[in-house]
């Protein structure tokens, strides 16, 4: 009998500091949504950020199933960080900007034509 009472104290200690009540369930998905962010804007290259990605998909999927109803606030904080993990996500897969064009000697107009020699006179 006292082993099955340790036990029980146990889950249900374990079920208060795993649930949602107060916010402790809210609270653990929104620290381990800023470690994928971290992680996602750490990324340069595709090969670091889709296992991220991935990572991040599969909790997630499982994180909306145990948190259950969340209130508007706490939507829109889990909104937020969505919409940066996945900002970071597409920064790392984006091809490169094109790099500004070279600075010219100045003896070219902005639209490649030369400049005019002079005052447009004929005479020397």
């Amino acid at each position: 009998m006292k082993q099955t009472l340790s036990t029980l104290t146990l889950g249900i200690l374990f079920i208060a500091a795993c649930g949602n009540k107060g916010g402790g369930g809210f609270d653990g998905v929104v620290a381990k949504m800023e470690g994928f962010k971290a992680q996602a804007c750490a990324c340069t290259t595709v090969e670091c950020a889709a296992p991220v990605v991935k990572a991040y998909k599969e909790y997630i999927k499982g994180a909306e199933k145990s948190l259950g109803q969340v209130s508007k606030e706490q939507d829109a904080k889990l909104e937020s960080l969505d919409d940066a993990i996945k900002a970071c996500a597409r920064k790392s897969v984006a091809p490169p900007a094109d790099p500004p064009p070279p600075a010219g000697d100045g003896s070219a107009a902005a639209d490649g034509s030369a400049a005019p020699a002079g005052d447009g006179s004929a005479t020397p």
